[in-house]
């Protein structure tokens, strides 16, 4: 459900704005695959670093702090 809304409401904010619009018709049509392609790579990167990041932090600490930070039960409440 949250991709569903997500992808809506991306498309509700691309769509509209004028810069966008002002760039595809600039831009030559294999510059701008390259460019699309390009941002999507951006997009899809930069939360997998960020997820990688944390549960690289998480698994850390628990190695240090010598068990798990969270039990099952917490795990399991959310």
């Amino acid at each position: 459900m949250f991709g569903i809304i997500n992808v809506i409401g991306s498309i509700a904010t691309v769509f509209p704005d004028q810069s966008y619009w002002q760039a595809s018709t600039a831009a030559k049509p294999l510059e701008g695959v390259f460019g699309i392609l390009a941002g999507a790579m951006i997009w899809f990167i930069i939360p997998y670093a960020f997820g990688t990041i944390c549960g690289l932090g998480y698994l850390g600490l628990g190695v240090l702090n010598g068990t798990d930070l969270l039990t099952s039960n917490d795990v399991n409440d959310g």
